[in-house]
């Protein structure tokens, strides 16, 4: 489903590449604009991490890195959760997460968005801190 979202993305971008003429340099402005959102975009990431990392990383890998694990670890997420005013071992709690477990992973991201205002976790335990 992703990669069919991703290729109709595409062919609108090649749509409005090709109604945008070219200016008076050769230059698309469609590529202009993108250019300029690539550069503040970069900019923006360079606050948080060194630029010179990205060449190390491939764009799966910088995508979960920024955002999170596209699947939700139901047991990542039993490792780091804290519990106010219940045990890890109350029967409402274990019932809890056998309810979890039974989700899709798109139902378990709409249960993250509404309790965390996200919809990934991290990749990693540490990553929580």
């Amino acid at each position: 489903e992703e990669s069919s979202d991703q290729r109709a993305r595409l062919r609108e971008l090649d749509v409005l590449a090709c109604r945008h003429g070219t200016s008076g340099d050769g230059q698309s402005s469609l590529i202009w604009w993108q250019q300029r959102m690539l550069n503040a975009f970069v900019e923006g990431l360079s606050n948080v991490l060194p630029v010179e990392v990205l060449s190390l990383l491939t764009g799966e890998e910088l995508r979960d890195m920024i955002c999170g694990n596209p699947e939700v670890d139901v047991d990542l997420l039993q490792r780091v959760v804290e519990y106010e005013g219940y045990e890890e071992s109350d029967e409402v709690i274990r019932f809890f997460w056998d309810t979890l477990r039974e989700l899709t992973n798109n139902e378990r991201k709409t249960f993250l968005q509404f309790v965390w205002a996200r919809n990934r976790l991290p990749m990693k335990e540490s990553d929580f801190e």
